[in-house]
């Protein structure tokens, strides 16, 4: 799996997103690493008390909004 990986590498660096957040992967002369590695959680919010302004809407009709946040923020 390793193998193949490096091939597509030795080719061209690959864009990735995940989460809205992209890393371009390099190789380096022994490892792959990922020059954007960002420590933040995606957190939902319930709005249905507030202004309804959310974009994501669950099955039951509560309507929430998406917000990225530290991990430093967050408490237990």
């Amino acid at each position: 799996m390793i193998d193949i990986l490096q091939k597509k590498l030795n080719k061209k660096d690959i864009r990735r997103k995940r989460g809205g957040v992209s890393g371009l992967l390099k190789q380096n002369s022994k490892n792959i690493l990922n020059d954007n590695i960002n420590k933040r959680a995606t957190v939902m919010v319930n709005d249905n008390d507030n202004d309804n302004n959310g974009s994501f809407i669950d099955d039951k009709g509560r309507i929430y909004s998406k917000y990225c946040v530290p991990l430093s923020l967050l408490k237990k």
